[in-house]
């Protein structure tokens, strides 16, 4: 990557970062600059904390840019719920461990692997090499059941036994037995599955409400699914039906009543009523809205700024 490039994230509780010149800035959605860093790549804040490297250490940023947490772990991760995940020396491998907003270890285990905290758990692999979830005491609270991550999402969760896709809920009973190829995060009630290559959808008893009949699919936002049908993208209503007939050539979920479809090369702005923003073909790429605004990368000059939900114009970063 051309460190000299414009890159700029989404919008996070009204802060994006955006890297330039070998250095990170967060600014407001007027474009006010918040705070300027000497680091390249800051992560975006969360719970307070902004996750940095500096010499190959990572380490995390309060909002006044001072260091909180020096970069003292191998590699770490955005905090969720007040932890997060800071990978350190474990013998003559790398383990994982959670610590706290002021970087202090919340328990005295490492596991060779882990996810985020939702919910107040957190999925981590036991030495057995499966994986369960435990609290922030270190304690157990859904055994060592599958053989990969285990994320909740709409109250339940994917396991994988056997090589098999099931879900099981908060407690850690199982209420959809395995029997999935594939089986995605349940989103609005609904789950994409997977079998030989082709994608349909279940509901949260584990019955099939869309017979896998598509060749690709993806999750239930704002209750239309993007769904492809031979080399077509259209959307799903959550009976199966298509509300939007299969014509682009890509498709992305909706986000704050904005979907991004592309005809040919050309991207559009759609919204659930099917009216389009054509945008030309002066961007190479979108990202979905958040917070009213989408990072968008300008085709000639490659580089990315935010524009707003309502306009092609570009309203900062510029040079």
């Amino acid at each position: 990557m051309n460190l000299r490039e414009t890159i700029a994230t989404s919008f996070t509780d009204g802060i994006a970062a955006v890297f330039q010149n070998n250095k990170t800035k967060f600014i407001s959605k007027s474009g006010e600059t918040l705070l300027d860093t000497d680091y390249f790549g800051v992560k975006n804040f969360s719970c307070g904390r902004a996750l940095f490297q500096n010499n190959g250490k990572y380490g995390y940023l309060d909002i006044h840019g001072k260091i909180v947490i020096p970069p003292n772990f191998e590699y770490a991760y955005d905090f969720s719920e007040g932890y997060a995940t800071a990978v350190i020396p474990n013998g003559i491998t790398l383990g994982r461990a959670f610590i706290d907003v002021n970087g202090n270890f919340i328990n005295d285990q490492i596991y060779n692997n882990s996810m985020h905290f939702r919910d107040g758990i957190v999925s981590v692999q036991h030495p057995s090499g499966k994986h369960g979830c435990i609290n922030a005491a270190g304690e157990y609270v859904i055994d060592p059941i599958s053989d990969d991550y285990i994320s909740f999402s709409d109250g339940l969760a994917s396991i994988s036994v056997k090589g098999k896709i099931g879900y099981i809920d908060c407690k850690g009973q199982i209420v959809i037995p395995p029997k999935f190829g594939y089986a995605g995060d349940f989103r609005e009630g609904m789950a994409v599955i997977g079998k030989r290559n082709k994608f349909g959808f279940i509901n949260r008893l584990g019955e099939v409400i869309v017979e896998t009949n598509y060749n690709d699919a993806e999750d239930f936002y704002e209750q239309l699914a993007p769904v492809k049908l031979g080399r077509n993208w259209g959307y799903l209503n959550p009976d199966g039906e298509f509300a939007i007939e299969p014509r682009f050539t890509g498709a992305s979920c909706f986000s704050e009543g904005i979907a991004l479809v592309y005809e040919k090369k050309n991207i559009t702005l759609m919204k659930r009523n099917m009216e389009m923003i054509e945008l030309g073909d002066q961007y190479e790429r979108l990202e979905s809205f958040s917070e009213g605004l989408s990072v968008v990368t300008i085709r000639e000059r490659r580089k990315t700024y935010p524009i707003t939900i309502h306009s092609t114009e570009v309203t900062f970063c510029k040079d």
